[in-house]
């Protein structure tokens, strides 16, 4: 699969141990404007207390915000968000004034490529973790984000992936 990169501001979803973080480093290698920025964005703050979440949310968009006013070619990968948190994330960078130039990718394998990649990966997880995770992550597949002028792309298998970059698209 040839994935068309059009926009400066990706952002990466998909369970755990999926690739994200592998296209991540991909994508800001080959990016054309030769800077980028990699920003990882952990949604599971149940570790947390109010206050220290509140903190994190907001230091979070004041990189991403940074990120973009500095026209940087951004990656955002996310783990553990939600469909309405992943909106959230997108209307940071629309406010920017950027929402033509968001490309959302989900990594969505199947079980069975989702499994060889947890045994690739350095994590110990359960099947019931795996399937807990597939399951939090459908909301997000199942989510369209056109309606909100945001590119989407699902990745089946990022192992196969060939890039393609028009950033001026």
């Amino acid at each position: 699969m040839t994935l068309k990169v059009e926009g400066r501001v990706i952002i990466i979803v998909g369970p755990k141990s999926t690739g994200k973080s592998g296209v991540a480093k991909r994508l800001t290698s080959m990016n054309p404007l030769g800077q980028g920025v990699i920003i990882l964005y952990d949604g599971d703050s149940s570790q947390m207390k109010a206050k220290q979440r509140s903190k994190y949310e907001q230091d979070k968009e004041k990189v991403i915000a940074q990120a973009i006013k500095n026209d940087l070619f951004t990656v955002i990968v996310c783990e553990n968000v939600s469909a309405e948190k992943l909106k959230s994330i997108i209307s940071t960078c629309q406010l920017k004034g950027l929402f033509r130039k968001v490309q959302v990718l989900k990594l969505n394998l199947s079980e069975e490529l989702h499994r060889e990649f947890l045994k690739r990966g350095h994590e110990e997880t359960t099947e019931e973790a795996m399937m807990a995770d597939r399951s939090q992550f459908q909301h997000i597949v199942d989510t369209d984000y056109t309606d909100i002028n945001v590119m989407q792309t699902q990745i089946k298998n990022p192992s196969n992936l060939k890039y393609e970059f028009d950033l001026d698209a």
